[in-house]
């Protein structure tokens, strides 16, 4: 997942999200590591920059869960500020695989 032309998202299976600078080459390290921690196969990542800092919403597909990770700090180097998980029976997700923001 892109985000503008700063950062660059990717799920890391039991990490969280590595974000990486847009212009990263080569053998580059993330420049920060966002929970959740945990993950277990990570889906889709959505990021909705309508607010300030961003939010991103990461879905796990065994874990049945939808994340929702308020950052702070300045792209790239985002950091969680706090998350919310959404799961259990009642939510009805079963292998969720992605995730929208609308607007």
């Amino acid at each position: 997942m892109a985000y503008g032309n700063d950062s660059i998202f990717l799920a890391v299976p039991a990490t969280g999200i590595a974000e990486f600078p847009a212009t990263a080459s080569g053998n580059a390290s993330p420049a920060a590591t966002i929970a959740p921690s945990g993950l277990k196969y990570p889906g889709g990542i959505a990021i909705d920059v309508s607010v300030t800092p961003p939010v991103i919403y990461q879905v796990d597909y065994t874990g049945n869960a939808l994340y929702v990770i308020q950052t702070a700090g300045l792209a790239p180097y985002l950091t969680a500020a706090g998350v919310t998980t959404i799961s259990g029976a009642a939510t009805g997700l079963s292998g969720p695989l992605d995730v929208l923001v609308v607007h």
